[in-house]
C-alpha cells in the first residue's frame, strides 16, 4: 500500500471513528492531517479530507471553521475548480465577515479575491461581492 493509501485511510478512519460528534482537539488532529496532505502535494486527497471534516461542521468553532474553509478554498484555486472556488469563498465571506477578531483576514481575503494579480482567473467568480 502507498503511503498516500495509507495517510488517506488513516485519516479517514479517525474520522469515521467520530461518528456524530467530534472534540475540539479531535477536529484540529484531522485539520492537522488534512494539512499534511497538503504540504506533500497530495492536493486532491487533502480537499477529500478536508471536505470530510465539514461533517463535523456543528462541532467545529470559528477558528476551524475558518480554516477549513479557507483551505478549502485554496486547494479549489489549485485544482483549477471555479464552482468549488465560488462555493467555499462565499462560505468564508459569510463566515468572517461581521466576526471582529477576523476583521484583518476579511480585508485581506477580500483584496485576495477582488484585486490580487494571483486570483486574476477566478475573480469573476467573485463578482457579487467584490461588485
Amino acid at each position: 500500500m502507498s503511503k498516500l493509501h495509507f495517510h488517506l485511510i488513516s485519516f479517514l478512519l479517525i474520522a469515521s471513528s467520530f461518528a456524530h460528534a467530534a472534540t475540539k482537539n479531535q477536529i484540529d488532529e484531522l485539520i492537522y492531517k488534512a494539512l499534511e496532505l497538503t504540504t506533500k502535494k497530495e492536493f486532491s486527497n487533502s480537499k477529500t479530507a478536508y471536505t470530510a471534516l465539514l461533517k463535523y461542521e456543528a462541532d467545529m468553532n470559528l477558528s476551524q471553521l475558518a480554516n477549513t474553509y479557507k483551505s478549502l478554498l485554496e486547494l479549489s484555486y489549485i485544482l483549477n475548480n471555479k464552482e468549488d472556488a465560488k462555493y467555499f469563498g462565499n462560505k468564508l465571506i459569510s463566515l468572517i465577515k461581521n466576526e471582529p477578531d477576523y476583521v484583518q483576514f476579511y480585508k485581506r481575503l477580500n483584496y485576495r479575491l477582488c484585486s490580487s494579480d494571483d486570483w486574476s482567473k477566478f475573480q469573476y467568480v467573485f463578482n457579487d461581492h467584490c461588485g
